[in-house]
């Protein structure tokens, strides 16, 4: 996409690539949040989340400066997001595709996709498994998790809260596609290449 722009030099064009090294991102849904509709504050400023994976391979890349970044990484997002990091209206990612467990990079907060009563969200050092209350959307942490346990899972997005033990859920965030079963490569393949919608 920064090639295609041409507004930025190839000196610049290796700044873009170290940032984008250092997140370890590689394809534009992962710099934007579950929904696909804000970007990431973390990675608009170049810097890996808390719940980033510390155990994946990774390049070593050092973070760029500050100067790198505001004028070169953030210069390219702002082609693909409004002022306010809202995804900019000629883009549309649409939802995941693949389950939680099979995304490149962690997410702060899943769905167990057995039951809208289970949430999974990093608090402080690790993931904690959060369950609903009586009021309708409101989550309470009940104990840590690990990551290998958590299962059957969908990225959510969710709005945070003064007390983080506590999370506010929109039912609009709720709805997530259907796991789908393939009997053969050939199904699988042709919903990889179908839009989202049709």
């Amino acid at each position: 996409m920064a090639a295609k722009s041409r507004l930025f030099s190839r000196r610049e064009m290796h700044t873009i690539n170290y940032c984008r090294l250092y997140v370890h991102a590689t394809t534009i849904s992962e710099l934007f949040n579950a929904s696909g509709t804000e970007i990431l504050t973390d990675m608009f400023y170049c810097r890996r989340p808390t719940w980033f994976d510390t155990r994946v391979y990774i390049t070593l890349q050092r973070r760029p400066s500050s100067y790198q970044i505001k004028y070169c990484w953030q210069r390219l997002l702002r082609q693909l997001c409004t002022a306010t990091g809202s995804i900019a209206e000629s883009d549309n990612l649409g939802h995941f595709i693949i389950p939680g467990q099979g995304l490149r990079l962690r997410r702060q907060t899943y769905m167990d996709t057995r039951t809208t009563s289970t949430v999974y969200h990093w608090h402080e050092t690790q993931y904690w498994k959060y369950k609903s209350t009586t009021v309708p959307g409101t989550y309470t942490a009940q104990c840590p998790v690990r990551w290998d346990d958590m299962e059957y899972i969908y990225p959510i997005d969710v709005t945070a809260q003064p007390n983080p033990r506590t999370l506010i859920i929109p039912c609009s965030a709720l709805r997530f596609p259907s796991p789908t079963n393939y009997s053969t490569i050939h199904q699988r393949l042709l919903f990889l290449v179908t839009p989202v919608g049709t």
